[in-house]
């Protein structure tokens, strides 16, 4: 496990840990650890997911290329339900505030919730934990292809009709 620590590196033992106090988050695991490597990962996600507590040697945590400004790994669990998930490390420290970043946690965990985004499993000081969706990018002519052009048209018509709830 790594000492906790605040993201710009001061030891959590000695610090208070800014939660949001938004109540969208409140039921979402978080522990107060910054993860910036594979093995961060890999040593952390037992804190962060009670499933994957059990052979928790057994996890994996590769990279996953294509993140404009945000690191993201896929790590895997054998025998762990769910079996992969997505680690989203936050990119361009200082670009938002801590309250800003709360509310797009709280925004995205609600997106999950109504089924328009993957479900949000857990928090950690510079990322979050979701739902491993594989995926594949599409190519140009799929892009141009009537069938995908209206899938996507209706996903994204759908997107536009949701409304996060006020007090995020």
């Amino acid at each position: 496990m790594l000492t906790p620590q605040t993201t710009d590196g001061r030891n959590m033992n000695d610090v208070r840990t800014r939660q949001p106090t938004t109540p969208f988050l409140s039921r979402v695991p978080r522990i107060p650890v910054s993860l910036f490597t594979a093995r961060d990962i890999a040593d952390n996600l037992p804190s962060l997911l009670s499933t994957w507590r059990e052979d928790s040697e057994s996890i994996t945590v590769s990279a996953i290329t294509g993140g404009i400004t945000n690191l993201i790994f896929k790590a895997t669990h054998p025998s762990a339900v769910p079996r992969n998930v997505l680690i989203r490390i936050f990119g361009a420290q200082g670009v938002f505030t801590h309250e800003q970043r709360a509310q797009e946690n709280a925004v995205f965990e609600q997106l999950g919730r109504a089924g328009h985004a993957p479900p949000l499993l857990a928090l950690f000081e510079n990322g979050r934990v979701e739902t491993y969706l594989p995926a594949r990018p599409i190519d140009l002519p799929e892009m141009v292809s009537p069938t995908v052009l209206f899938g996507v048209a209706k996903a994204m018509a759908r997107l536009h009709t949701f409304r996060p709830r006020r007090r995020v």
